[in-house]
């Protein structure tokens, strides 16, 4: 009886060391996740095309409650891929040029075979890497872009999507304002920090509160075609920033540490 007793609990140490053990396997397929005020489950899931079951059976955390600071692992099961939300006006066709994909690519990643999209719906991208690049769909030049001023111009469909991450982002605030908005967009593509295309940086997870919210998904002033049009020929009044920031309405401590260059109406430009 003893004996068995002694086994029973050594096949219990051994299968509680299995489940310890497990979300750190996940965690290093995963990436990281730093809860932020007034973010629920659902949102995370959302901004990373997961799932609430999937980010709780990776933590082994089966509550739905969250605090602020907590670090919660994020499966990757959709690596090589970025999250796009369809806005009013848009095609396949743009989508995937922006991204450097293909309209066939982007159908068999979200196994939709029509051409209809509606504004709302979320498509998975698959990146360049994951196309293959396949001949006949090479990347836009214009979306790769190394550098500011002429040899950075902006297609006619790359302009129109900054307008629209101007308009969510900076509606309300000088013409000025929303150039300098438009440059940090572009400076970034130019920074190693940053992905190197357009879309990738405006769809970078968390990166713009209006590609969360759906701000940018409302169709842009003419004032934000505007500053596009100028960002795009060069124009930054932001003196070289890759982060902005609204004091009133930011409580992160981490952009508050970044070396500010100015201020242009209600948004603080930063390195």
């Amino acid at each position: 009886m003893r004996k068995i007793i002694i086994l029973i609990a050594v096949f219990a140490m051994a299968l509680g060391t299995a489940f310890v053990s497990m979300p750190k396997k996940v965690e290093a397929a995963g990436r990281t996740h730093v809860v932020s005020k007034g973010e629920s489950l659902f949102k995370i899931a959302s901004w990373y095309n997961s799932s609430i079951g999937s980010i709780k059976k990776a933590n082994n955390h089966w509550s739905d409650n969250i605090m602020p600071g907590e670090k919660l692992v994020i499966p990757t099961k959709t690596s090589g891929y970025k999250v796009h939300v369809v806005s009013r006006g848009e095609s396949l066709f743009k989508i995937a040029k922006w991204y450097g994909s293909s309209v066939n690519a982007i159908k068999k990643a979200n196994n939709h075979w029509s051409n209809c999209i509606y504004p709302g719906q979320k498509l998975l991208v698959p990146s360049c890497k994951s196309t293959g690049n396949v001949a006949g769909n090479k990347m836009n030049t214009s979306a790769s872009m190394p550098s500011r001023g002429i040899s950075s111009r902006l297609s006619r469909n790359e302009t129109y999507l900054l307008a629209k991450l101007i308009n969510g982002e900076a509606r309300g605030e000088s013409y000025q304002g929303q150039v300098a908005v438009g440059a940090v967009v572009l400076n970034r593509i130019g920074n190693p920090k940053f992905p190197n295309t357009l879309a990738g940086v405006i769809y970078e997870p968390l990166a713009f509160t209006a590609a969360v919210n759906g701000q940018m998904n409302q169709q842009p002033s003419a004032i934000a075609l505007k500053a596009a049009r100028e960002a795009a020929n060069g124009s930054d009044p932001s003196g070289g920033a890759i982060y902005y920031y609204n004091p009133a309405k930011t409580f992160s401590k981490w952009i508050w540490s970044r070396p500010v260059i100015k201020r242009i109406g209600n948004h603080v430009f930063a390195k």
